[in-house]
């Protein structure tokens, strides 16, 4: 849910940075895949680089990129930081998105598995059920 509540929240707000949407969304799905495939390729050729490791350095990057924007926000500064930070948090957190797939059909028996695999997603189409309501909670307040 967690995960999901960054992405929504990074991804329908674009319209907040500098530049184009457009440019801005174009520039995102290429970061992703491009981590998509480094992360396949180090998996592949790492031994120490397992699932474990793809899911603690996506979360470690992701409130990384997210401290660093928050600390700009703070002292009102705009512009490219916030840019590169979002498109860096989105890319990491498509790893997140594809590590707790991996993770769950490696860790669950096969009896149990299809029940994990169904609780992961469960759990993140509530997180994009509630992020909406979240952000019109906050803007209430604000």
């Amino acid at each position: 849910m967690c995960t999901t509540f960054i992405v929504y929240s990074l991804m329908y707000n674009m319209e907040k940075l500098s530049g184009s949407l457009y440019w801005n969304l174009a520039i995102m799905g290429a970061s992703r895949w491009i981590i998509n495939i480094l992360v396949s390729i180090a998996d592949y050729r790492l031994p120490w680089f397992g699932r474990k490791m793809i899911n603690q350095i996506a979360m470690v990057a992701t409130l990384l990129a997210l401290f660093i924007m928050a600390v700009y926000l703070y002292f009102g500064y705009e512009g490219q930081v916030m840019a590169i930070g979002t498109v860096a948090a989105v890319a990491m957190c498509s790893q997140l998105f594809i590590a707790k797939y991996m993770m769950v059909n490696e860790l669950y028996p096969t009896a149990v598995r299809n029940l994990a695999v169904s609780l992961v997603s469960t759990m993140s189409r509530i997180g994009s059920m509630f992020s909406p309501q979240l952000f019109y909670l906050v803007s209430d307040f604000i």
